[in-house]
């Protein structure tokens, strides 16, 4: 039994309906930037879509995780081993002379 002074570390981050605290900031400031400048439909529009690309649905991953390994894989070069064959079978008894 392990008796910490303070609670470890979290191995995971805080989530509130699978969006962290700062896009949860992202998105109640343009709620309400759009909101102070009385265009409702950019107040319905640009928080739903932040929304929808920053929370985790696919096994903890969001739309952005997503494209950023997609982005990730098509970019990184990649590297190929080459295939030496042996002349001969390598099993086969070598010829002493």
């Amino acid at each position: 039994m392990n008796n910490y002074i303070c609670p470890p570390k979290l191995r995971q981050k805080l989530l509130l309906a699978g969006l962290s605290v700062w896009e949860l900031f992202i998105i109640l400031s343009l709620l309400i930037f759009n909101l102070v400048l009385h265009n409702f439909m950019a107040a319905l529009f640009y928080p739903t879509l932040v929304a929808a690309f920053f929370v985790r649905i696919f096994d903890g991953k969001s739309l952005k995780d997503l494209f950023l390994i997609v982005l990730r894989y098509h970019t990184t070069p990649q590297m190929f081993t080459s295939h030496h064959t042996l002349k001969g079978n390598r099993y086969e008894k070598k010829r002493t002379s």
